[in-house]
C-alpha cells in the first residue's frame, strides 16, 4: 500500500481501483510534489 493509499484509508475513504491507480502513479512520479 502506498503512503497516499494509507492516508486515504486512515481518513475512511473508499479506495476504488481508479483511486489506487492514481495513488500509485503519483507515488512513482518523480516530478509530482508529495501529498
Amino acid at each position: 500500500m502506498t503512503p497516499i493509499e494509507e492516508a486515504c484509508h486512515a481518513k475512511g475513504m473508499r479506495m476504488t481501483d481508479q483511486r489506487r491507480v492514481i495513488a500509485r502513479v503519483l507515488t512513482a512520479a518523480e516530478d509530482h510534489p508529495d501529498v
